[in-house]
């Protein structure tokens, strides 16, 4: 009988032993999983703060800087697709924002007759707003995001020159990323304006009726400054076939010339 109630003694305090290290192993493991959820959730909040920064960055700076370079881009290589036809566009009769707004996203221009013209001669694809969009999508999908809608459009009415040697674009931005985990998304619509340097654009002398004077803008250009302002900006020159003066925002080559005579004197008195 006493061995018995020892046995059975050993065995009760047995199964406390079972029961104590059960016990110790399960508050472990909950624990060491309470202590991963809340590195994961720490890891997940840390994550989202640098793709909520990221996002501001974009809306504060990067879409700007992406209007402006596919803009400049554009510019650059549209005036100097003109100006291998001595700027004649009876064929396009478009204003410069309606051009600019099929060229700046994939270097395609469309003329009046809804025919596609390549300028990938003239126009780098690498910076336009298709190809752009295609780098920020090779980022995007490194950090884990979806770009569901992306769209970049110039305002048609709002190109503008502003002085001699700036114009003025107006974009609309709408976007929607999307976290790949589904944890958030980010969806936007946002308007910026640029102001983009005219230097580097090809231009003529609208005076002389053959424009020889026919070059890249640079900073020793001059501008317009005779009391009729006889001279139109670039922007319509870029525009319809028949520019007109805009009254001090025009600027000639340093070659300018008729009958010896400067950019800067009173040219209309010939007239």
């Amino acid at each position: 009988m006493k061995n018995l109630k020892k046995m059975k003694k050993g065995i009760f305090f047995s199964v406390i032993s079972v029961f104590i290290i059960i016990l110790f192993v399960a508050i472990t493991e909950l624990s060491t999983n309470f202590q991963l959820e809340q590195f994961e959730l720490e890891t997940t909040r840390t994550r989202l703060k640098l793709l909520n920064s990221l996002v501001r960055d974009m809306e504060d700076t990067y879409f700007e800087k992406m209007i402006y370079i596919s803009t400049k881009n554009a510019l650059i290589g549209l005036s100097k697709y003109y100006s291998e036809t001595n700027f004649d566009q009876n064929r396009l009769q478009k204003k410069l924002g309606f051009v600019l707004d099929d060229v700046i996203y994939n270097n395609t221009l469309i003329d009046k007759n809804g025919n596609e013209i390549d300028l990938s001669l003239y126009v780098d694809p690498d910076y336009t707003i298709f190809g752009v969009i295609g780098d920020i999508k090779e980022v995007f999908d490194s950090l884990g995001l979806e770009v569901s809608e992306f769209t970049v459009s110039i305002d048609e009415d709002e190109i503008v020159q502003v002085d001699p040697w700036t114009i003025e674009v107006t974009g609309q931005l709408v976007y929607n990323f999307k976290d790949k985990f589904n944890t958030v998304s980010w969806k936007g619509r946002t308007t910026k304006k640029v102001n983009v340097s005219v230097i580097g654009i090809t231009s003529f002398d609208y005076e002389l009726s053959e424009k020889s004077n026919t070059g890249i803008i640079t900073s020793s250009w001059v501008k317009d400054e005779g009391p009729y302002y006889t001279e139109p900006s670039v922007v319509d020159k870029l525009s319809l076939p028949s520019p007109s003066p805009t009254q001090g925002k025009g600027i000639c080559s340093p070659n300018f010339n008729v009958n010896g005579r400067s950019c800067s004197d009173d040219l209309a008195s010939d007239h």
